[in-house]
């Protein structure tokens, strides 16, 4: 998140269940943050954006949902694309929206139809981390008055 300021994002919203993990978001990374055990993520994202939506969404976790737990234990799903179909609604129309987990499994119920009409653009892959690392350690470090 501190990484989307560093390319100038107006502001970054951190979806979570975990209190502390949502708490370091506000705390050091200026986060906004939406709890989606208390609250439906997407119709949370599109009113903070004043109903637009997000200019680009990252979904880098994946979570779990009650009907995609069930199709997994029936071996009809293998992976968890909640957070995939709130994001892909939530988008704002020619938005970008980024998969940067490991999703390398069979999921349904994707809603391309709005991802289409939306005119979205997708940029998906293994985040490439070693290329980009060291840098982005120096400047998180230095953005959050860090000694090094």
């Amino acid at each position: 998140m501190i990484s989307a300021y560093i390319i100038a994002a107006e502001k970054a919203i951190a979806i979570d269940c975990f209190p502390q993990r949502l708490e370091m978001a506000k705390k050091f990374a200026k986060a906004e943050v939406i709890n989606y055990k208390k609250v439906n993520a997407g119709e949370t994202l599109k009113k903070t954006t004043g109903g637009r939506g997000p200019n680009a969404c990252i979904e880098d976790l994946g979570l779990k949902h009650f009907y995609d737990q069930t199709k997994q234990k029936l071996r009809l799903e293998t992976d968890c694309p909640q957070l995939l179909r709130e994001m892909m609604v939530a988008c704002r129309k020619s938005g970008t929206f980024s998969i940067m987990s490991v999703n390398g499994a069979f999921v349904d119920k994707i809603p391309f139809g709005a991802a289409f009409s939306k005119g979205l653009t997708f940029r998906m892959g293994q985040m490439h981390g070693q290329k980009y690392i060291k840098n982005n350690i120096f400047l998180i470090v230095d953005d959050l008055g860090w000694k090094t």
